[in-house]
């Protein structure tokens, strides 16, 4: 297993595009992208809860996309695509929730992976 195959995993579950027309955004400030919550709320409720793999991923990546969402709002597009979620932004959240003692064994394997 790669990071990117993590990635991959947890965009899979995604559509490949997502509209940004819900974002809530109030003098240049994003407060609220409604339907990011509508999609990863189903999407939580329905992986295995027992594969700390996915169940971080899953979390790790909307946490990445809700970063690029904000910044492709805030530059004017419309819509953004799943895959425009960088690996290196998906890393830096996998590192952040990892940190949980909940996930001692798979943060100690992640420090392995490539």
């Amino acid at each position: 297993m790669t990071k990117q195959e993590l990635l991959q995993r947890a965009r899979a579950l995604w559509p490949e595009t997502i509209p940004l027309s819900s974002a809530l955004v109030a003098d240049g400030v994003i407060h609220a992208i409604p339907i990011l919550n509508s999609i990863y709320q189903p999407i939580e409720a329905s992986i295995d809860r027992s594969d700390n793999w996915l169940v971080v991923s899953t979390w790790s990546f909307q946490q990445a996309l809700y970063q690029a969402a904000c910044d492709a709002v805030l530059s004017g597009q419309t819509e953004l695509a799943t895959s425009d979620v960088a690996l290196t932004a998906f890393d830096q959240k996998m590192h952040d929730n990892l940190c949980d003692q909940t996930y001692a064994d798979e943060q100690a394997a992640y420090q392995t992976l490539v």
